[in-house]
């Protein structure tokens, strides 16, 4: 029986990350994302930390300039964190580096 598939639902798939690159300040996150980035059958977000887990929808309560600053970087809609995978192509897995 050969398994029907649907186009929506592929395109749908690949407009998220097959794996999430977590770290902390300092542990080597940039080095292993540019040299995940440069595999051809990776695809990494153009951006590395959008942010977009570090809000959860919550409203800023600002707490030093520097949580300001991630904040207005942060990708805070899901609409745009899938614009993160919109020119992802034939590539194996993809994935988005957020170390924070």
């Amino acid at each position: 029986m050969q398994e029907t598939i649907d186009p929506e639902r592929s395109r749908a798939a690949r407009l998220r990350p097959d794996f999430l690159l977590p770290g902390v300040g300092k542990s080597g996150t940039s080095s292993l994302y540019e040299y995940l980035r440069a595999h051809p059958e990776i695809y990494m977000t153009p951006r590395k930390e959008p942010g977009f887990f570090n809000w959860d929808g919550e409203e800023f309560t600002q707490r030093g300039p520097v949580d300001e600053k991630l904040y207005l970087a942060a990708t805070r809609t899901l609409e745009d964190y899938r614009a993160l995978f919109k020119d992802r192509r034939d590539e194996k897995v993809a994935g988005e580096a957020t170390p924070n």
